[in-house]
């Protein structure tokens, strides 16, 4: 009977460590962090070029910008990267729902069915990468919409912080539509694409 509890305290105690030791930054290198930022980002930037690319010249985009950002939940060191990108139509007498139609349509060419989900917003996940696509107020000029492209919240561990610092804000990358035929990956820290 001892022998069975002490095994089983054995147990517990392995099991209660190895869940303590996935609750805190320290316990993800900078090394491995940067790693894993670099393969979300790498992820999120090959899914906003498949779907960019995909509209060709059928809508006016400017360039786009991706940046890591903390996540609220769990705080401190998880972070996501996220790319987003305003699209507006190139005729003023299309309607809004033609536009998101047309959108839909091109986007699941690319391999991504973008569903309703609330009010002028389509989306969809692969993976651990989110598409978003919302319609925006409306311009004299047409339909008018951003694109988001994210990963899931990661844990980058010791790195976050140097990640939001190179790559928060208004300092992330550009990705612009000039290059979106070679539709570059950003790769290194701190460098862009």
């Amino acid at each position: 009977m001892r022998a069975v509890r002490c095994r089983l305290t054995a147990v517990l105690v392995a099991a209660l460590s190895v869940l303590a030791s996935g609750c805190g930054g320290g316990t993800v290198s900078a090394s491995q962090g940067t790693s894993v930022a670099q393969a979300h980002r790498a992820a999120v930037a090959r899914t906003f070029w498949r779907l960019s690319n995909s509209v060709g010249n059928s809508v006016i985009k400017t360039d786009g910008t991706g940046n890591f950002v903390p996540c609220t939940e769990p705080a401190g060191t998880t972070i996501r990267y996220g790319i987003e990108v305003p699209f507006s139509g190139r005729t003023a007498t299309q309607t809004d729902a033609e536009f998101a139609r047309a959108m839909q349509q091109y986007f699941a060419r690319a391999g991504y069915r973008l569903k309703a989900s609330g009010d002028n917003t389509l989306t969809t996940n692969t993976g651990n990468v989110s598409v978003r696509f919302t319609m925006l107020r409306r311009l004299k000029s047409g339909p008018f919409a951003s694109l988001t492209v994210e990963s899931g919240c990661f844990e980058a561990g010791k790195a976050a912080s140097g990640i939001l610092q190179h790559y928060g804000g208004a300092s992330g990358d550009s990705y612009p539509q000039s290059r979106a035929s070679a539709s570059p990956v950003p790769t290194g820290y701190p460098a862009g694409p």
